[in-house]
């Protein structure tokens, strides 16, 4: 089955309407429902293809060279004509597959119908927003949107003795139903804006019981987007580094990530075809060779998807390691992040667990701006 033929199959207007006057124009992907419209059309939606936006027309009691001319009303507007076309002469029945130009689709709220030989249709009542969260990010080139600022925090290093508040700053194209993804080490903190939040800031709390909960390391705060209709940010906030520390402050060492540079992230262009290594010191207790040291690297995808763990294990035979994370594991992470920590496993089955390290992987990704 086509991709086309696939469309047609899953849209409900397969099926023919009782009347004209009852029959809805279909768009294959928009969201349903959103406030204030029937269906929500996002940038990807609209730009995605050169040839425009897929509509689905019900199939009606029509023969050869009867003409449909499909209308776009914009809210407050008088409709405009974006398709006009004719019945073909081999025409048998069924749903007509159809694109608008992206051109010709009005941004907001607007009414979709179509007139069938001078008889309207019903009225789909739309919302459509190509515009991203935060805007063109003005240095595209570096990890992380330059637009969207890095979360403020009042300490860069914590202990899990309080709570502490991050706060994001407002971001250009804020609206009403945008959709926060905190990220604080392994806590994803998902928040939905208000209209009384829109150009404000908005606090996140970091709770004492999160902070030692999660344990010591180097952490990095930063967020994702996505507006109402599920148009993301071009990338993530900017991030900013943040140390918790053990409550006794005997931590052993982090792991190091070899290659971060000073964004805390790894170029996946520059890694080409390597893997990434990670640097593991052992303090002296650890240096038996019955003990097995085992590196766990952890990854997040860009739409949020947790991984399975990479385990990675080898005997504690020198004062440092270093362990090898397979390019494949690196470049599925492209615009993601990793944390990564390692435990030290003794016969008698006590364990010493380091601190984690966390850093960026950017490149090999598409931007939406």
């Amino acid at each position: 089955m086509s991709t086309d033929e696939q469309i047609l199959e899953n849209s409900p207007a397969r099926f023919v309407a009782p009347s004209l006057e009852q029959s809805l124009i279909d768009i294959p992907g928009a969201l349903r429902p959103v406030e204030g419209a029937e269906v929500g059309v996002n940038r990807a939606l609209v730009k995605g293809n050169l040839a425009g936006m897929q509509i689905v027309i019900p199939p009606t009691s029509v023969f050869p060279e009867d003409l449909f001319d499909v209308y776009i009303a914009a809210q407050n507007q008088h409709a405009n004509l974006v398709l006009s076309f004719s019945v073909p002469e081999n025409y048998q029945g069924g749903p007509f597959l159809k694109r608008i130009p992206a051109s010709l689709i009005p941004e907001g709220f607007g009414e979709l119908f179509y007139r069938l030989n001078g008889a309207d249709s019903n009225t789909l009542k739309v919302l459509v927003k190509t515009t991203l969260p935060g805007g063109v990010d003005p240095q595209p080139q570096h990890p992380g949107h330059y637009g969207l600022a890095a979360p403020l925090i009042d300490s860069n290093v914590i202990d899990g003795s309080r709570d502490i508040t991050a706060t994001v700053l407002p971001w250009q194209n804020m609206c009403e139903g945008d959709v926060v993804h905190f990220q604080f080490a392994r806590w994803c903190i998902p928040y939905t804006v208000t209209e009384r939040d829109v150009n404000q800031p908005i606090n996140f709390i970091l709770s004492k019981e999160r902070i030692r909960d999660n344990g010591p390391g180097t952490t990095l705060l930063f967020y994702r987007l996505w507006d109402k209709v599920k148009n993301p940010a071009s990338d993530h906030s900017l991030g900013q580094s943040m140390k918790i520390q053990a409550p006794d402050n005997s931590q052993l060492l982090a792991p190091t990530i070899i290659g971060t540079d000073n964004h805390n992230a790894i170029d996946l262009v520059e890694l080409g075809s390597n893997g990434i290594a990670v640097k593991v010191d052992l303090t002296a207790d650890m240096l038996e060779e019955d003990n097995t040291i085992e590196l766990t690297w952890r990854g997040e995808l860009r739409n949020g998807e947790v991984l399975k763990p990479v385990i990675l294990i080898q005997p504690a035979t020198a004062t440092t390691l270093t362990f090898n994370i397979e390019n494949q594991h690196a470049q599925r992470l492209a615009g993601g992040w990793a944390n990564v920590s390692f435990t030290c496993i003794k016969p008698d089955g006590n364990q010493l667990t380091s601190p984690f390290a966390e850093c960026f992987l950017v490149g090999n990704t598409r931007r939406l701006d």
